[in-house]
């Protein structure tokens, strides 16, 4: 969160590089607040541009947003934009990733949110479910403890998990909570539905529940990697 000030009856080039998010980044929210009052007179000053929706954008380093003034009924004010006064303050908040991540797992979680916000709940689904199984793979795979046996047999999802909630304690990171495991389970049978080509449709709501499961226990198993959160 950064705040910008801004005249009331000009447009705000707001830089994005003086609020340390990097060229190239993909911006999937763009949220404002004016901090210091209210337009002089009926309405309220609001500031429009087009970064509103969720979805991962590339933007430019910079990004022009336009003062309106709403009145009661949400609409402009006639002849408001004439009207001067103090510069307004005004809190953003960027919601950003960097283009590319660390490893495979990180940007299939990144891709799953991005296909949240695009409403595509398949490949979101999809992806969420990949970035997990990914990390677990790797986990039962590394010598994790002293004695690790690294020449595990072809466990299955489900016997992953419980394999490195068990072994977590050893490490010093608390085992996910079960309700988390039981939302990554969750996720694995729709991951199974949608890959299996049913034609039951994913709840956006729940799906939100099953990525934010998945990134809660991506940084769980970089802990248990020694990795920082």
């Amino acid at each position: 969160m950064f705040l910008a000030s801004a005249a009331r009856d000009r447009p705000l080039s707001l830089e994005l590089g003086n609020y340390g998010i990097p060229d190239g980044a993909l911006i999937y929210k763009v949220l404002h607040t004016v901090q210091n009052g209210n337009h002089p007179g009926p309405g309220v000053t609001v500031f429009a541009h087009v970064t509103q929706t969720v979805g991962g954008q590339h933007l430019p380093p910079a990004i022009t947003l336009m003062p309106v003034v709403l009145g009661g009924t949400g609409r402009a004010v006639e002849g408001a934009h004439e009207s001067k006064g103090e510069p307004l303050s005004v809190a953003f908040t960027v919601v950003w990733a960097p283009s590319q991540m660390d490893t495979p797992a990180q940007g299939l979680l990144l891709s799953a949110f991005g296909a949240y916000g695009e409403g595509d709940m398949k490949r979101c689904i999809l992806d969420a479910d990949s970035a997990v199984d990914i990390y677990l793979k790797q986990l039962v795979t590394a010598e994790l403890v002293e004695g690790w046996d690294r020449k595990l047999p072809n466990l299955g999802y489900e016997q992953r998990l419980l394999v490195l909630t068990a072994v977590a304690p050893a490490l010093g990171v608390p085992p996910l909570p079960p309700f988390i495991l039981e939302s990554l389970l969750d996720l694995r049978a729709e991951r199974n539905k949608v890959a299996h080509g049913t034609n039951a449709q994913v709840d956006a709501a729940r799906a939100a529940d099953l990525i934010a499961a998945a990134l809660v226990a991506l940084n769980h198993f970089k802990q248990m990697h020694g990795e920082a959160a």
